[in-house]
């Protein structure tokens, strides 16, 4: 009687289903899913990220000291990043000049830490109209710096220009770069494109852990 009792119930249950209504199932399920995944990624919005000093957490990781005078934002389209303006990179030898100043950083985040407020964890990072300072004199102090650096993560450079300094006194400078630095357990990347002396320029370093370098420059004018 009991297992009768139960056929009973279920067949009155699902009595009451509708097949039309069951077509639509796969529609709410998508639906559900989107919802629930437009709230994942919308939390991280009201994050207090003045008080978090992602800036500095980022610069440390490069060994560089910065500071920001611009709003921190989060947006998720069309993918969750943080983004803040108006930084400026002091140099790296003396902490009252400026090495460069950048209009806007964004930083891709990775979808698992989103929700991790003290460590966010990002893919890669964007500079756009990085405005860089390089001194001769100190080029010897920057190949130590850069060769001792460590960098786990892609950088990429949006329309920035780079000013080669003799001391004070402005020499030339490579403009409207494009840059793109990927780095690899077995080789490191870098992709630089630009104008230099009214010409398009094209450099590709592949630099291998066992110690082979590939060096690529093409200038579109010399051939």
């Amino acid at each position: 009687r009991i297992i009768r009792k139960i056929n009973f119930d279920f067949s009155r249950f699902f009595g009451r289903i509708s097949i039309k209504r069951l077509k639509y199932f796969p529609i709410y399920f998508v639906g559900l899913i989107l919802l629930f995944g437009f709230i994942y990624l919308s939390i991280p919005k009201f994050y207090n990220y003045e008080n978090l000093s992602i800036e500095n957490e980022i610069c440390n990781d490069y060994k560089v000291k910065c500071s920001s005078i611009g709003k921190i934002n989060y947006n998720i389209f069309p993918y969750p990043r943080i983004t803040f303006r108006n930084v400026i990179i002091y140099d790296l030898f003396d902490n009252t000049k400026s090495f460069g100043k950048i209009e806007k950083v964004e930083l891709k985040l990775i979808l698992r830490n989103l929700l991790n407020k003290k460590q966010f964890l990002f893919s890669k990072i964007e500079l756009q109209k990085a405005n860089i300072n390089i001194n001769l004199k100190k080029i010897k102090k920057y190949k130590n710096f850069f060769s001792e650096l460590t960098i786990s993560k892609p950088v990429y450079i949006k329309k920035g220009k780079i000013n080669f300094l003799n001391g004070e006194k402005n020499i030339t400078s490579v403009e409207n770069i494009n840059y793109k630095y990927y780095p690899d357990e077995k080789t490191d990347d870098v992709i630089l494109k630009g104008n230099f002396l009214g010409d398009n320029i094209y450099i590709n370093f592949k630099n291998n852990k066992n110690l082979l370098k590939i060096f690529l420059l093409k200038i579109q004018d010399l051939n």
